[in-house]
């Protein structure tokens, strides 16, 4: 990674919390962004009484970065569908999006319950069924939501999908994954300023390297925002935690994994989960 533009990012990052701070006066936007600062600090203890120890100070850090993002960076609705499409296309070229898959009815029924409890009713919330083992679901800018049949296959109950999906939605309801193509764009513009040789592998490098840990943070909330969700739609809680008590058969708790992880411990995820009921 470029060590000149990672300096630079944080640099914009400091100044951007120096002028709000410093403000006798502040605007609307910054405002907004005193408000959501303190609206995480409930969250930052709740994450410190069940998480790890590292997730109350990696929430602080969280939040530093979403507070500057939004201010160094504006895309509007149809610029994130615009985009959140192309990728969708992308994704198409390498996977095979299923149509037909024996659960889509079950699905269908489950997803329209629950973008009926999203807060972002600009956003056009559409799913997809990938033909692929893998025990994962993942979504993208603008509304797209991708489901592997492998995950399908593991669950035991439409009560712990509801769940998943839920979360999954909350990943754009919260603007996570806006954000993160903010933090891309950025990065990228950075790089260029400082003429890094490849600016797609910097990018890339930047994100993967650099928000590993704090993007924990954001799986904690989109458990929180999912768990809400699905509860709203009418899905058993109870069953949420069944998901995450299978996942904890393969944990493995090492420093390593945690610091190089974007997903927190599949147990520290439960407990905190848990809390809620």
């Amino acid at each position: 990674m470029h060590k000149r533009s990672l300096f630079a990012y944080f640099l914009l990052i400091l100044s951007q919390f120096y002028v709000v701070a410093q403000s006798d006066e502040p605007s609307e936007i910054q405002k907004s962004i005193l408000d959501l600062y303190n609206l995480q600090i409930a969250q930052f203890t709740n994450i410190q009484t069940c998480g790890h120890l590292f997730d109350g100070p990696a929430s602080f850090a969280k939040q530093m970065e979403r507070v500057s993002l939004d201010a160094l960076l504006h895309l509007d609705s149809n610029e994130e569908i615009e985009i959140g499409n192309q990728v969708f296309t992308k994704i198409k070229e390498s996977e095979t999006i299923l149509t037909n898959h024996w659960s889509k009815p079950k699905v269908d029924i489950l997803y329209k319950n629950l973008i009926q409890h999203v807060d972002r009713p600009e956003i056009t919330y559409q799913y997809h069924i990938i033909d692929s083992k893998d025990i994962n679901a993942f979504s993208t800018l603008g509304g797209h939501i991708y489901i592997c049949t492998g995950l399908i296959d593991f669950v035991d109950s439409m009560d712990e999908l509801a769940f998943i999906i839920g979360h999954e939605i909350a990943h754009i309801d919260l603007e996570h994954t806006l954000r993160k193509q903010k933090k891309l764009m950025l990065a990228s513009t950075i790089g260029k300023y400082f003429d890094a040789e490849d600016m797609a592998s910097f990018a890339l490098q930047f994100n993967m390297v650099f928000s590993a840990p704090f993007d924990q943070i954001d799986e904690y909330d989109a458990d929180y925002k999912g768990y809400e969700i699905a509860k709203k739609a009418g899905y058993d809680t109870s069953k949420f935690d069944d998901f995450f008590s299978k996942l904890e058969d393969a944990e493995s708790r090492n420093i390593l994994i945690k610091l190089l992880s974007t997903h927190p411990y599949p147990s520290d995820r439960k407990k905190c989960l848990s809390s809620l009921d």
